[in-house]
């Protein structure tokens, strides 16, 4: 399967590096490592930061990444339906949250998929937004905030339409 370099979409039958939410992940690479360094009050230095950041961020694909390719496999072998339906129910919220654009009154139009491609040009795009972080710290934590909802905000709406 060939992948794409850029697209609207991302799924497993047309896998793109980069998408619109890849801005999203550019700009955490920016505000992620500038809440850090605000929380440490500067005592956590710059590698630390990249260190700390990059894992958290790499937790968040992973997550994406077990959605897409596990969580029928977990379901249907699980002895603990219980937990699967708990689990269920939380992944279909954050979905909704985070992908608003993918429901329609409760109902799910597209599934979720996220290639693996996609979380390598998400990677990409969050080292970039630490690299605008380490070179271009212009934003206060405010302001940043601020900008990361707008961005957001952008981006869901032009994913709703």
């Amino acid at each position: 399967m060939k992948c794409s370099t850029f697209g609207v979409l991302d799924s497993l039958d047309h896998p793109k590096l980069f998408t619109f939410w890849s801005l999203n992940h550019l700009n955490t690479g920016y505000i992620i490592p500038l809440i850090i360094l605000n929380i440490s009050k500067g005592k956590i230095n710059e590698p630390w930061i990249f260190i700390i950041s990059l894992t958290l961020h790499t937790i968040y694909e992973i997550k994406d990444l077990y959605f897409t390719y596990k969580w029928d496999d977990f379901k249907k072998n699980s002895k603990n339906k219980k937990i699967v339906k708990i689990f269920d129910l939380i992944w279909k919220m954050y979905s909704k949250i985070t992908d608003p654009g993918s429901f329609s009154g409760g109902k799910q139009i597209q599934p979720i998929e996220n290639s693996l491609y996609n979380s390598i040009g998400d990677t990409l795009a969050f080292i970039l937004g630490y690299y605008i972080f380490l070179k271009y710290r212009i934003l206060s934590l405010g302001q940043s905030l601020i900008f990361y909802i707008f961005v957001k905000l952008i981006l869901i709406s032009i994913e709703a339409d």
